[in-house]
């Protein structure tokens, strides 16, 4: 009997074993499949990356627009808004929220997964997401200039005369017990610009200040985690002659960039407590447009001639196009993936990578455009709301 029950464990292991083989067998041919797929797929998005189009076909048209809405992407839809309120749309423009405001200048500053509309010069804010309007509060001094985190902590550069403070607010619209002062003055400087980092423990800050009569600009870093041993949580900042920088903004969450009236400064923050500038882009052209997305920059400068040159680069300042174009736009921005110029009838796409998908004419004057991937999409203006693809 200890025979046969030895036999049997044996043939018992030899089965386990043969089920093992079989098993490793099924899991490799769907390894295998998934690889095949996944490099499919790989190739096709660099096939469709490379293809240039010299038309495009109208999907379908819907709704109306109101000439005095303004529009912005945010997650999965686009913003609309006016000094009458906010409302959020999806991709096929069924409104899915709606909240009334009355605010005199009504602007918006996005993070990740929030909003924050509020008034410049006023003091009403709506922090929202994709859901709907998360608290609505106002401050105590007029704003302005404003950001939100990732976290949806708000944060806003007020003005009181000469001087000019920095407040923080949770999501709750609760005032945080965190202030930065700014005065006028050679040791500080007046804002003019700032950007909160997707954490919402950094603050950059553009200031001018006077310097033996001459105006000069500060580029400020602050950090109210690593810098909470400095009682203006300052740690570190780069002064600038005969340049004022009007716009700074985090690319993510260790790079920053600071737009100059003849440059671009790209700073990299990976050692919080000591920025540093990772290169510095010149132009001798006059700068109309600057606007960034996920990691990369993109600038449009006045040719001599007369027309106007696109640059794209990535967040350390390392060029990725240079483009002529000799066409009027009124638009120049990031959405999914592409860099969109347009102005009239007339519209440039380019890929982030640098590549150009369209350059043409477009049925109809454009108002807002942003893409909704895989090479569609949405265009507002006098004709409505309709989706377009390349082709």
């Amino acid at each position: 009997m200890a025979v046969n029950r030895d036999r049997d464990i044996d043939e018992i292991k030899k089965a386990e074993a043969e089920a093992g083989r079989r098993k490793r067998n099924r899991v490799i041919i769907v390894i295998a499949l998934i690889i095949i797929a996944l490099s499919a797929a790989g190739i096709w998005a660099f096939i469709i990356n490379l293809k240039t189009y010299e038309s495009y076909e109208i999907v379908s048209s819907s709704g109306d627009v109101n000439p005095e809405d303004r529009y912005e992407s945010f997650k999965n839809g686009v913003i609309r808004y006016s000094q009458n309120g906010i409302k959020y749309e999806n991709t096929s423009g069924k409104l899915l929220w709606d909240h009334g405001a009355s605010m005199k200048e009504p602007a918006l500053s996005f993070s990740a997964d929030y909003g924050l509309f509020y008034d410049i010069n006023g003091s009403s804010a709506v922090l929202f997401d994709d859901t709907g309007v998360v608290t609505s509060f106002s401050t105590m001094l007029p704003i302005a200039a404003a950001g939100v985190s990732d976290y949806g902590v708000s944060v806003f550069m007020t003005q009181d005369g000469t001087v000019s403070s920095v407040y923080f607010y949770d999501d709750t619209g609760r005032k945080l017990d965190i202030e930065v002062r700014n005065v006028l003055a050679k040791n500080s400087g007046y804002p003019i610009s700032m950007t909160v980092s997707p954490s919402g423990t950094g603050l950059a800050l553009s200031l001018v200040f006077i310097d033996r009569g001459a105006v000069k600009t500060r580029i400020s870093f602050l950090n109210f985690d690593s810098g909470k041993d400095s009682t203006d949580r300052m740690v570190g900042y780069f002064e600038y002659d005969d340049t004022l920088f009007p716009e700074i903004r985090y690319l993510s969450s260790e790079k920053v960039a600071a737009f100059g009236d003849d440059r671009v400064v790209f700073y990299s923050l990976s050692n919080e407590t000591s920025p540093r500038v990772i290169t510095e882009v010149q132009f001798n052209e006059e700068i109309t447009s600057v606007f960034t997305g996920t990691g990369c920059v993109g600038v449009v400068t006045k040719a001599s001639d007369g027309g106007h040159v696109l640059y794209l680069y990535d967040s350390d300042g390392s060029p990725v196009l240079e483009k002529s174009f000799e066409m009027p736009y009124s638009y120049a921005g990031f959405s999914n993936g592409y860099a969109l110029i347009y102005g009239g009838t007339t519209c440039l796409i380019v890929t982030e990578s640098g590549r150009v998908k369209y350059w043409g004419e477009t049925d109809g004057s454009t108002t807002y455009m942003t893409s909704t991937g895989a090479g569609s999409f949405l265009q507002y203006g006098d004709y409505g709301m309709r989706t377009i693809k390349l082709k």
